[in-house]
């Protein structure tokens, strides 16, 4: 029991922790769904997209004292809009999102400048713009996120990350027909975001 509790603290003490403060644009959409169906000609969907922002900071720890493993978690912010196209000129639909993220990385080569991503984020709206349904809707979505980062230079790393949705939000309004043979109209809003990153690291241990 001593020898496992001795080898318990050696491993806590080997493990690197680092500081990641991130930020950089985004390319962004806002999709409406009702009963199944997109409402392509109100809110299109990809290619179109919006370019926005994001930033956050995370703790990166390494798993098991392994340099080429390590997992990542913390919090960030980001703005998401629907695109704008000749069928929405004055419609701008908008949210922002505080994100709670988890995400395990993995360095596959022995020089080990390029970083592969792969994890969660859970997401509540803390902002919405002017034509945003956030009171009839659901605040939150929950995202898998899968991303590569490189080293450019000592603690700087440039990255992108692909985010799209797993629970998307979901209408809980209590409208309802007058005529009691028509079914309640089924409304999601899907939202989906492709960031482009700059990375600063900081030991922080």
């Amino acid at each position: 029991m001593v020898i496992y509790l001795i080898w318990c603290v050696n491993l806590s003490a080997q493990k690197k922790r680092t500081l990641e403060l991130f930020a950089g644009p985004n390319l962004t959409n806002v999709q409406h769904i009702v009963n199944g169906e997109k409402l392509f000609f109100t809110t299109p969907e990809r290619p179109f997209y919006t370019i926005n922002y994001h930033f956050g900071a995370f703790i990166n720890e390494g798993i098991f004292a392994k340099e080429d493993l390590s997992i990542s978690y913390g919090l960030s912010f980001d703005k998401r809009a629907s695109a704008n196209t000749s069928f929405n000129k004055l419609i701008d639909e908008g949210y922002g999102f505080l994100g709670s993220s988890v995400l395990l990385k993995y360095k596959p080569l022995k020089n080990r400048n390029i970083c592969l991503e792969i994890g969660t984020k859970f997401q509540y709206i803390i902002h919405n713009s002017k034509y945003a349904y956030l009171k009839a809707f659901k605040n939150f979505e929950f995202d898998y996120i899968i991303g590569i980062q490189y080293k450019l230079w000592k603690n700087i790393h440039i990255g992108t990350r692909f985010l799209e949705p797993l629970y998307i939000m979901r209408d809980k309004s209590n409208l309802v027909s007058n005529d009691p043979n028509v079914p309640k109209d089924i409304s999601q809003i899907k939202t989906h975001s492709v960031e482009l990153l700059i990375v600063y690291n900081l030991k922080i241990r």
